[in-house]
């Protein structure tokens, strides 16, 4: 899987983060195994492995957005940031 910062500026890198946590923590609760194989910069790929690992995260492809009112903002405004996440299913090992 890979988590993409976009649109959203500092808030949409804070976003990757927390979408990244939160999968981690759906994975734990599902018996799953996490593993960064890079980070960076408002991004993030990892690999989850398990029973079923492919249909736990099979709907999570696609933008996400979170709305924010800074803690600066005196008229309340909202703030839109997006994440892409792309799921991507390992090929079967093959039997030579």
């Amino acid at each position: 899987m890979e988590v993409l910062h976009g649109e959203g500026g500092q808030d949409s890198k804070l976003f990757v983060a927390e979408l990244f946590a939160t999968y981690q923590r759906y994975a734990a609760r599902k018996g799953l195994t996490v593993l960064v194989l890079t980070s960076g910069d408002g991004h993030i790929v990892f690999k989850v492995t398990g029973r079923a690992a492919g249909a736990a995260f099979a709907f999570e492809a696609g933008n996400h957005c979170v709305q924010r009112v800074p803690p600066t903002e005196r008229s309340g405004r909202r703030q839109t940031s997006f994440v892409t996440v792309a799921v991507l299913p390992l090929p079967p090992e093959r039997q030579f």
